[in-house]
C-alpha cells in the first residue's frame, strides 16, 4: 500500500484483513511506501517486499492513490488482489492536500549516468535519451560529463561506490528523494552487456529480455551474478544509494560497440521497461 496512516479508513482496513489472516493461521504482514510514526512498528517498509516476492505470495494491494507500490506490484510475479478505495482525481486535493495531489505525478525514477562526455562515450546521450521517452512527471535524471582529447577516464572516473553529493551540488538536491527506482548507464572494456545492482531480479530478468529482444544475439547480455567485479550490488554504490532502502538500482555495464552501435536500440528498450513499471 501507498502508505499507513494513523485513523485512516484505508489503513485500518488493512490492518483488519491483516487481523483476519493471521487468525486463520496465514503469515500476513503489511507493506507501505510511507508509514505513519505511530503505525510504523505495524508494517514493513515498501522496499523490503522483495524479499517474499514469489509466483506463491498472494498481495493484497490496497489500491487509494497514485503511488510506487502500485507501479512495483504490477510487475511482481505475485498473485496479485486488489482491493480498490477509489482514486481522489489529483486536481481535488491541489488546493488543500498539494503534497497528495503530488503523489500522483511525482517522478519515481532517476537515470543516471556517472560517467558521461569522454569518460564513458554514449551513457549520457542514453540517459538523456530515456528521461525524454519518459518525461518528467515519470523520471528525473543526473548526469556527470568530463571531456579530454585523451585519458579522460584515467582523469575524470570515479567509482560509483565513491560518488558523493558532496561534491556535486546537482547531485545532492535529489539525494535524499528516496526513489523508488534508479538506473545507470555505464562502459566497460569487456564485451557484452552485464545488468547489475541491487534491484530486485524481476526487473534486471525484464530489462535482459528487452535488451536481447532488440540486439538480436549480436550483443550477449547477462545479469550479473556474485563472481562478477562490476555487479553494481554495493550499497554505497550510486545507483543503490539513492533508492529507498537501497534495494531499487540497476547498473548497466556495456561494451564501446554497445554503445557505438546499439545506444538508441538500448537507452529506447530501457525506457520501455520503465514505462510499464513506472
Amino acid at each position: 500500500m501507498a502508505a499507513l496512516s494513523y485513523g485512516d479508513a484505508v489503513s485500518n482496513d488493512a490492518l483488519a484483513i491483516q487481523g483476519h489472516l493471521r487468525g486463520a493461521g496465514f503469515d500476513s504482514d503489511i507493506f507501505a511506501e510511507h508509514a505513519h510514526p505511530r503505525m510504523a512498528h505495524r508494517c514493513r517498509r515498501l522496499w523490503e517486499y522483495g524479499a517474499v516476492s514469489s509466483a506463491e505470495t498472494v498481495c493484497v494491494f490496497h489500491f487509494a492513490i497514485g503511488s510506487g507500490a502500485g507501479r512495483f506490484i504490477f510487475q511482481a510475479p505475485d498473485r496479485l488482489v486488489t482491493r480498490y478505495h477509489n482514486i481522489t482525481p489529483p486536481e481535488l486535493l491541489a488546493a488543500f492536500l498539494p503534497h497528495l495531489a503530488r503523489q500522483c505525478h511525482q517522478g519515481r525514477l532517476v537515470i543516471l549516468a556517472p560517467h558521461g562526455g569522454s569518460i564513458e562515450p554514449g551513457t549520457d546521450q542514453q540517459a538523456e535519451r530515456v528521461l525524454a521517452a519518459l518525461g518528467n512527471d515519470i523520471a528525473g535524471a543526473w548526469r556527470c560529463k568530463g571531456f579530454a582529447t585523451e585519458g579522460a577516464f584515467r582523469r575524470f572516473h570515479i567509482t560509483s561506490s565513491d560518488l558523493h553529493e558532496s561534491s556535486f551540488p546537482l547531485l545532492a538536491t535529489i539525494a535524499s528523494r528516496n526513489f523508488l527506482h534508479a538506473v545507470a548507464f555505464h562502459g566497460f572494456t569487456a564485451q557484452g552487456i552485464l545488468i547489475g545492482g541491487g534491484a530486485p531480479p524481476f526487473i534486471k530478468e525484464k530489462l535482459a529480455q528487452a535488451l536481447e529482444g532488440v540486439l538480436a544475439g549480436e550483443i550477449p547480455v547477462r545479469i550479473a551474478n556474485d563472481s562478477d567485479d562490476f555487479d553494481g550490488d554495493n550499497p554505497r554504490n550510486i545507483v543503490n544509494r539513492l533508492t529507498a532502502g537501497g534495494k531499487g538500482g540497476v547498473q548497466i555495464e556495456q561494451s564501446r560497440l554497445a554503445r557505438d552501435k546499439y545506444w538508441k536500440e538500448i537507452a529506447d528498450a530501457v525506457a520501455g521497461v520503465y514505462h510499464r513499471i513506472c
